[in-house]
Order: C-alpha cells, then sequence, then structure tokens
C-alpha cells in the first residue's frame, strides 16, 4: 500500500450492496491477461512524455472500461486511493507480452476519450468517482476493488449523467484538507475550483470521439 493513501473525506459511503465492511471485500480472483507495466508501455507508445501522474490515471479509466465493457481485469496490480487520485504498484517489474486484441482496444478507447486532458482533470474526476471514495473510506486498507469499477464505470457507460458528483460535503471536505496540505499536495484550494474542475473535466471527456 503506498504511504500517501488517504482517509476519507466522508464516513457514510456505502459499497454496491451496502456498508463496506472486511467481510465485503472481494479477493482479486478474475482471469487477467495483461500487466500494468506492459499497458503502461502502450499508453507511452501513443503518447509520449506522460508524466507519473497522468500515467497512474489513465490506468485507473483503462481498468475501470474494461471490467464494465469485458468482465475482466485489465491487469492484476492493485489500484490505490491516494490524495493525488490514483496509485498502481509495480508498474516496472514485469515481462508479459505487450497487450493486443481487445486489451490494446481498451488502450486506445482510453487514449481518445481521455488522453488530452490534464494530470489535473484526471486526478478530479477519479475523486469524483464511486471506486476512489469507497477506497478512501477504508483508511487502513485504501485499495479500489474490482466490483466497484466495473459496476461505476458500467453505469456511466450507460448513461454519463449517471456518474454522481459530489456532494456539497464532500467537496467542503477536500477543500478543508486542502488548507491543511503543504502548497504543491495536488488538493484544489476551494470548493468550487473543485466541482469547476469536475465540469470541465467531464464536459471535454464528453466531447472526446
Amino acid at each position: 500500500m503506498p504511504e500517501t493513501a488517504v482517509s476519507a473525506v466522508a464516513t457514510h459511503l456505502t459499497g454496491p450492496t451496502g456498508p463496506v465492511t472486511r467481510s465485503s471485500i472481494p479477493l482479486y480472483r478474475a482471469a487477467v491477461t495483461s500487466s500494468a507495466h506492459a499497458i503502461t508501455a502502450a499508453l507511452h507508445l501513443r503518447r509520449t512524455g506522460l508524466g507519473a501522474g497522468k500515467t497512474h490515471s489513465l490506468l485507473f479509466f483503462c481498468q475501470g472500461h474494461h471490467l464494465a465493457d469485458l468482465g475482466e481485469p485489465l491487469f492484476a496490480e492493485p489500484i490505490w486511493a491516494v490524495a493525488g487520485g490514483a496509485h498502481v504498484d509495480e508498474l516496472d517489474d514485469s515481462d508479459t507480452e505487450p497487450p493486443t486484441g481487445e486489451l490494446l482496444a481498451t488502450v486506445d478507447r482510453v487514449m481518445a476519450r481521455y488522453g488530452g486532458l490534464s494530470a489535473g482533470e484526471l486526478r478530479t474526476l477519479i475523486w469524483a468517482s464511486d471506486p476512489w471514495q469507497l477506497a478512501a473510506s477504508r483508511p487502513d486498507d485504501p485499495r479500489i476493488e474490482w466490483m466497484w469499477l466495473q459496476d461505476w464505470f458500467g453505469r456511466a457507460a450507460h448513461d454519463p449523467d449517471e456518474a454522481p458528483l459530489l456532494s456539497s460535503n464532500q467537496l467542503t471536505g477536500l477543500a478543508e484538507r486542502a488548507l491543511n496540505e503543504p502548497a504543491g499536495a495536488g488538493v484544489p484550494d476551494s470548493r468550487d475550483r473543485i466541482q469547476a474542475r469536475i465540469d470541465e473535466a467531464r464536459r471535454r471527456a464528453s466531447r472526446a470521439p
């Protein structure tokens, strides 16, 4: 688990079938046909100069869309909810073959939709997602579970407006936390700015092919 894992911005969050408990956390059992390292390489082939933060964010969207579209994970490495959005372990330790077929198609779709967004816009979209909020509500184990990604991305695919905005309390919580963090921590510094960035990022993503 990364050291930058964060606590919840709201404590009332629930999972798809009720409150999150240790017994309800699913294990990563699904078949996996690639690795985060291989997907990262494919992302960098399609857009040179990707920074670490944007790479981790794009992996979050790759995993979510692949789970929603095909019902199985794209890579095995866990994704963690951190202050900077999402963090994927072990990007540089894999001998997995380059992705092909449906795996590569997922990468292409994600790059077409999200590749033009800034690292900050991607991070803001991740903060606004149910999976990030659910994981952040478990400070001892803020892993983003596959079932949450599949559910949330599946709903968003059928109705883009289904992806919920942060509530007033959640936006306020993010802004209050930002005031107590050192400069450059990556969290917007006002409630209005957070909401504006969510709106703008979603608008730009919806206009992509």
